[in-house]
């Protein structure tokens, strides 16, 4: 195990290095005139699915979710990536341009850009799930606390200026409290996974996320006890550990509904990232709200996601081992692993994870690098199918995630 955890530390940034020339290798590539050799286009619309960067933008794709994880990844990691900071500059203000809402001071889950190609025949291409990168123009809660973190962690890091930019942290989380929050039981709360979408249908992930992102806020920018963001960090986290399930020793419950209907059988299921998530926002409270139950609680859940998640072959699914039949998607994503990885040493550093646990990670890691590696750690797919043994397609996703795990550091943003 020790050499495991060697191996990671010696070549994190050499996997995030060559993660992101193979991100950026995937795009479209410019156009030059014949006779003055000057840019005039370039040689194609992007594709949906297999360019991973327009170069004009800065932009992964036309989503809020993984162009934020790439700006926090790019805010830890610009120096290891060798990049212009501008760039980061550039992205952040695309990512603007395209999602950013300015009256409901909102991101859009994902929106059209001139650059990416979406006749039919695009579409006809796409082997995965076509919905996915189809235009979207909800506001969701979970897109919400990850710009709010990313432009957190790009502000903090001098990258962008809250004077310059129109999307400021606070006004996003503000308008979280406004259009996704609902009060249940006395001083808990939870949030629609869609803004003003009532339907008495509740995520754990989502009140994690957003307590993360009020956590941040509150250590970078300041929030003062009566101020309504503070009250909805305190319930968000009481939800958390009370009605969804995430103090020790209660039944875990990530998906909450408020009618009897069929969708409660789906209360139970539980899924790693999801479950990544939840365990930081825990973690980020053992050292100040009643430390003692948040850190058991920790103890707990890391505990049981080491147990519930690993397969015999050393890695993590995105679903838990024993109830693998209850899916029809079951992978050992690459992605989850890291962002596991990442969450596990940012809690070894507050004194919640052992050594062994970190290390434990560490393996899972290595056995997907070299599973899911072709020529290089550049070239790694995005995952395993654990009933077949093959690798999945490369992609965007599972790529970008690498990157982020490898580089990102929660204690930057959230100690």
């Amino acid at each position: 195990m020790q050499s495991s955890k060697m191996r990671v530390a010696a070549n994190r940034f050499q996997i995030a290095r060559s993660v992101f020339e193979a991100i950026r290798s995937r795009s479209r590539k410019p156009e030059y005139s014949e006779d003055h050799g000057q840019k005039v286009g370039y040689d194609r619309l992007a594709s949906l699915s297999e360019d991973f960067y327009e170069p004009e933008s800065g932009l992964l794709n036309e989503g809020i979710y993984h162009n934020a994880i790439h700006l926090m990844a790019l805010a830890h990691g610009q120096a290891h990536f060798s990049i212009d900071p501008m760039e980061i500059g550039r992205l952040s203000s695309s990512l603007e341009q395209l999602n950013y809402n300015t009256g409901q001071k909102l991101f859009r889950t994902r929106t059209c850009h001139e650059a990416w190609d979406h006749s039919e025949t695009a579409y006809s291409r796409i082997k995965h799930d076509k919905n996915h990168f189809r235009p979207n123009e909800e506001f969701r809660c979970a897109s919400q606390a990850i710009a709010a973190l990313a432009y957190l962690a790009a502000q903090q890091g001098g990258f962008i200026s809250l004077k310059s930019s129109p999307v400021h942290p606070r006004s996003v989380l503000e308008s979280v409290e406004q259009q996704f929050k609902h009060n249940i039981n006395n001083d808990e709360c939870a949030f629609s996974k869609i803004s003003n979408h009532f339907v008495g249908e509740y995520r754990a992930v989502d009140c994690a996320m957003v307590a993360l992102a009020v956590k941040a806020l509150t250590i970078n920018d300041g929030i003062e006890p009566e101020d309504a963001l503070f009250t909805m960090l305190t319930q968000s986290l009481h939800g958390l550990r009370k009605s969804f399930g995430y103090a020790e020793g209660r039944t875990r419950h990530p998906y909450l509904c408020d009618h009897d209907t069929e969708q409660n059988s789906f209360s139970q299921k539980r899924f790693l990232w999801q479950e990544v998530w939840i365990l930081l926002a825990l973690a980020v409270q053992a050292d100040t709200d009643e430390p003692v139950h948040f850190a058991n609680d920790c103890h707990a859940l890391l505990a049981e996601m080491l147990s519930l998640y690993i397969c015999p072959d050393g890695y993590f699914l995105n679903v838990p081992w024993s109830d693998r039949e209850m899916h029809s998607y079951v992978m050992g994503h690459i992605g989850d692993n890291l962002l596991f990885m990442n969450a596990v040493e940012y809690l070894f550093s507050k004194g919640i994870a052992s050594q062994l646990q970190v290390d434990t990670v560490h393996s899972a890691v290595n056995i997907l690098i070299d599973k899911c590696s072709t020529q290089n750690v550049g070239h790694v797919s995005n995952g395993i199918n654990p009933k077949s043994g093959r690798c999945e397609p490369v992609m965007m996703w599972g790529l970008n995630e690498v990157c982020f795990g490898t580089v990102f550091e929660w204690s930057r943003l959230l100690d």
